[in-house]
Order: structure tokens, then sequence, then C-alpha cells
């Protein structure tokens, strides 16, 4: 093996996964075009004081770009993250291939996975969402469950040390061929924690032959027809939303504001009860069931309106919050007894992650 030609491959391809071109690597390596240009094309004597910019350029460690077999298996798609939120998203994919080896192994579930691959019809993708969810459902309705059996880990992280102007993410999903680590943003609140548990084991059942988005591209998330661009995190949040508000919930929520009595506090209380979902979410379930009604259409905003004047008193429950909480210490316990396999340097990025 050529190792220039081999270094200047992967450069290449981590540069196209993160979505940077040659001048993006001048501009940050402090690098002129034609030494970028050398290293890209296998053509450069290489040199760590000029392989060590080009790699921060990336955000991606030099080591890991030289002694892996392949410098980035991790399944994310960067795609327009801003530089900020990429870093973000690159020192997470850093701490997953430092622990990945002492993470449980995935599981796939034993139900059949939904056929989505052709299909770019949204209601149509709702509907496979729908029977895969009652496929689960049947076996065990319990999220934790699906968590515990499914090998997935899981932690709460705050994302210390954030770039400036980087947004904290919900949640990753990290995957590779044989293991899977989610992480959910532990300081929002315990509505959106449970969706966005559900939301990531979605990706990690359904996206592991795919990239998994590290943005999303919400104005496309209400369209009819999905690009493949945003079936990823469409079909995500369909899962999420539908496992916490059944479909039948929805639609029993549509009869009633069809009716000239409307909908009442306790109608909303009742289809929000034990589900740990939040009047935004049942708003969405209910625009999702009735847009494909032509005779009773509404704008998401004022279904959104009328349900939250309904719910001014609700408020979440704890468990997903627990759950996260003790999946997170389970998880700390195991690296902190591998300690010493660790660096310090990779030893303060995982604690800057996971907490």
């Amino acid at each position: 093996m050529d190792v220039r030609q081999e270094i200047g491959r992967r450069l290449r391809a981590e540069m196209q996964r993160k979505g940077l071109v040659t001048s993006d690597l001048v501009d940050r390596a402090n690098l002129p075009s034609d030494c970028i240009s050398a290293y890209l094309h296998g053509q450069k004597e290489i040199l760590f004081r000029e392989l060590e910019p080009i790699c921060s350029a990336l955000d991606m460690p030099i080591m890991r770009l030289l002694t892996r077999s392949s410098p980035s298996p991790v399944r994310i798609a960067y795609r327009k993250t801003t530089s900020a939120d990429r870093k973000t998203v690159a020192k997470s994919e850093d701490v997953f291939l430092w622990i990945e080896e002492f993470l449980p192994r995935f599981c796939s579930p034993s139900v059949p996975l939904p056929k989505i691959d052709t299909i770019t019809d949204a209601q149509m993708l709702i509907a496979e969402v729908n029977g895969f969810i009652d496929r689960l459902k049947t076996q065990n309705s319990s999220l934790e469950y699906w968590y515990e059996t499914l090998g997935i880990a899981l932690a709460g992280s705050r994302h210390e040390g954030l770039a400036p102007n980087a947004r904290k993410p919900d949640g990753l999903c990290l995957s590779d061929s044989e293991h899977t680590l989610v992480l959910v943003n532990a300081d929002c609140p315990d509505s959106r924690l449970q969706f966005t548990l559900l939301h990531e084991l979605w990706h990690a059942i359904c996206d592991r032959k795919r990239d998994v988005p590290a943005d999303h591209l919400p104005r496309e998330l209400y369209d009819k027809e999905l690009s493949e661009d945003a079936k990823p995190e469409f079909c995500a949040n369909k899962f999420a939303q539908f496992w916490t508000i059944p479909l039948t919930t929805a639609e029993g929520i549509v009869r009633k504001m069809k009716k000239p009595s409307r909908l009442t506090r306790q109608d909303v209380e009742e289809a929000l009860q034990g589900t740990g979902g939040s009047p935004e979410v049942l708003a969405n379930a209910v625009y999702d069931t009735m847009r494909y009604m032509p005779e009773h259409q509404r704008s998401f905003a004022s279904i959104r309106d009328e349900i939250c004047s309904l719910a001014t008193d609700w408020s979440g429950n704890q468990s997903a919050r627990n759950f996260v909480d003790l999946k997170t210490r389970e998880l700390r316990e195991t690296l902190l007894g591998q300690r010493e396999a660790f660096g310090d340097h990779a030893w303060a990025a995982i604690n800057s992650i996971i907490s």
C-alpha cells in the first residue's frame, strides 16, 4: 500500500463527509493551496507539522487518520452543519471511537423493519412507521426495554466546552457496524427528553445502513413528498410522535374537534395522561391525522394553539430522565473501570461529553 495515496484517500473521504472543499482546508489549516492539494492527491511527503493542521481543519485527530483501518466508521452525515456545530459533533464522534470497545454489542430487533427505501410520500411513510410501532409494542411497549434489549448505550451530555455559537444537539446517535451510543442533551425538558430517546431509537434501529444527518431540514418535514435527505429525520420524528401519541388517540381528538361542542380541557388531559408527551407532540399527531382529510384541513399553528390553550397546567413526567441518569451512571462506572486504557486527553474529552 502506498501510504501517501492512502492518506490522501482518507483526507478526501473526510472532506466529503463533512461537506468541506479544498479552500476550506486552506483557510482553516493556514497552508498553501498547492500543499493541501498535494496531500489530497497523495503526492506530498508526509510532514507532521503540515498534516496536523490539516487534520485539525477536518476536526479529526491525526492518530485516527494514521492508525485506524477505517478512520471514520461512524454513520454520521455532517451535511450543512455550521463550523461550530461540526466541532461539537466531531468531538462526540471522537469519544465514541475511544470507548466503543467497552460498549455492548448492538442486537437487531426480531420484528420486521419498515420498508421505506422506495417511499417518498409522507402519508405512506407515516403508515409504515405506525406499522413498525405496532410490531414493537406488541412485543414490549417500554422504551427502556428496547434500549436494554438491543444493547444501545445511552448517556446524558451537557457538551461542556462548546465552540462559540454552537448549539447543544437534543440527541446524537453514533453507530458503527457493531455498537451504538445515544447521547442526549441532559439540560432539555423532560418531555423533550423522551421524544429525543424515541427519535434516536429509530435511527439506531432503522438507519444503520445510512449516514444519520447531524443537521435537519425543518421546512421539509411538513412536505407531502420527502427528499432522501429529509426522510431520516421525518421518519424518526414520526416514530417518536406516534409512539408517544398513538394514532388512535390522535384520531379521537380529531373527531372531537369536528363536533360543535369543540375540544375540552379534559379531552386534552386524557390524551396526554401517562404518555410523557407534550401538547406540542399531541398537536403534531393531530395535524398529521387531519391533513389528509381535505374536508377538515387546518393549519398546524391553529391546532397547536387550541391544544396548548387547554393544557396550561400540563407537566411531563420524569421517567425518561430517571432512565437517562441510570444509564449514564452505568456507562461512567464501566469507563472508570477502564481508566488506564485512555490517555489524559481522551479522558478529558470523555468527561466533557458524558456527564
